[in-house]
């Protein structure tokens, strides 16, 4: 058996070139490399500052060395347990002026960094066709964290890319799909931090504090209560049951110092402005409040200094991001409602049952799902029995948190803004 000659690596200078001799492999854009001679020359300060741009966004460090190459090609590899980026001017050239903008190469590169993010290049099986998909939706996520559009994303693999599969690459099909998923994802994610893990008290079982519920009477100063204009419009209306997980937490004035005369001497400290994620909802007595699961919504807590000291502690701890609460609330003039009925709630257990949609506490938050069939059709209700002609294609993706018989809750926006809501079957998606 002949064995694979020692790979070596002459390093280039700026006046000189370097060389790389000997059989190696790695993850290749648009073939795997067989070369056993590639002259390298330092990078172009365009591609690096290309490379800094999608590392930054990317949060990653720069871990490995990029040269430039005539190799009609952009290849991931590892030489002396050392991490290298080779790729050819040409080639990026030629995708961007074939796209008409600079994305094109941006995804070339983005998807040779996803290569050794995955850690791909730790093998010796170079190209495959997993590993290609993963570095393509690597590089559809961090396209759209640089801006670009789905259509400028796509643009170098529809110039580049085979129309069939081989041994070692996707189709062309098949890489548009896994870019348009991440940069999906991507999308999605845009304005949404993560929801919180349960507080560490959840764990141990046994009853916070003894203190799990707070009446309006705590929660809102008693002149407020009192007042027909603000207090009277508490019971004057069936204001809705809220469920939903605390996002964040600040205490400030939330009506920057233009409080009411009888809040005035009350120290902000006293005043929590809460982000909550909604997990279960009910209609508002106002038709112009609407509301949704998976919708995140700030509300204020007021002027509850004047509860007991046993339960003014155990309030103060249980309001802290990711504990699950059930709640109501009304407007109190600072731009946002103020919550009046707090009650704390165990994410891991207790669940309630006010609205139509049931949901298990496992599926707290939305999570991103993406479509697997060729179609994945729509229904109006959780029944086979009701479907729509609407449907998603293979590799489309979006974030919901309610299941039902089966099925899944999808409210759907396209890149051109239109709306398809409606029911799919489990069976047709997977996270």
């Amino acid at each position: 058996m002949k064995e694979k000659s020692a790979i070596r690596l002459i390093e280039p200078t700026e006046f000189k070139e370097g060389l790389i001799t000997g059989s190696f492999g790695g993850c290749g854009y648009n073939y795997t490399p067989t070369q056993k001679s590639i002259t390298v020359s330092e990078p172009g300060q365009r591609e690096l500052n290309q490379i800094s741009l999608i590392l930054g966004y990317s949060g990653l460090s720069s871990n490995f060395k990029v040269y430039s190459a005539p190799i009609e090609n952009a290849i991931a590899t590892i030489i002396d347990n050392k991490r290298y980026i080779l790729y050819d001017p040409s080639l990026l050239s030629y995708s961007d002026k074939q796209s008409g903008n600079y994305w094109s190469s941006m995804s070339i590169l983005a998807h040779e960094i996803g290569h050794h993010l995955s850690g791909h290049t730790l093998t010796n099986r170079g190209s495959n066709p997993h590993d290609e998909l993963e570095a393509d939706k690597f590089s559809g996520f961090i396209l759209y964290k640089l801006g670009a559009s789905l259509k400028q994303s796509i643009a170098a693999i529809q110039t580049l890319g085979s129309e069939s599969d081989s041994y070692s690459h996707p189709s062309k099909l098949r890489r548009i799909q896994a870019i348009t998923k991440g940069w999906n994802e991507a999308s999605q994610q845009r304005y949404e931090s993560a929801v919180p893990p349960p507080p560490m008290d959840e764990q141990s079982g046994e009853p916070f504090w003894g203190q799990e519920e707070f009446m309006k009477e705590e929660l809102i100063c008693a002149d407020a209560l009192s007042d027909p204009a603000y207090g009277g419009i508490i019971n004057q209306y069936n204001h809705p049951i809220l469920e939903g997980i605390i996002i964040d937490v600040t205490k400030e004035d939330p009506s920057g110092g233009g409080k009411a005369d009888f809040c005035n001497e009350v120290s902000s400290e006293f005043n929590m402005i809460v982000t909550i994620q909604f997990t279960k909802v009910s209609p508002s007595p106002f038709p112009e409040i609407k509301r949704k699961i998976g919708q995140r919504e700030k509300f204020h807590l007021t002027e509850y200094y004047h509860m007991s000291h046993p339960g003014f502690s155990a309030f103060e701890a249980i309001m802290v991001p990711g504990r699950k609460i059930r709640f109501r609330s009304f407007y109190f003039g600072y731009g946002a409602e103020d919550i009046f009925y707090l009650k704390k709630l165990n994410r891991s257990s207790e669940s309630s049952s006010f609205n139509n949609t049931t949901m298990s506490d496992s599926q707290l938050g939305s999570k991103v799902f993406s479509v697997t069939k060729n179609r994945a059709y729509f229904y109006e209700q959780p029944d086979i029995n009701f479907q729509k002609k609407a449907y998603l294609v293979y590799g489309e993706s979006f974030q919901s948190s309610i299941t039902k018989n089966g099925f899944i809750l999808v409210d759907f926006v396209n890149q051109t803004g239109k709306r398809t809501k409606g029911w799919i079957k489990l069976t047709d998606v997977s996270q």
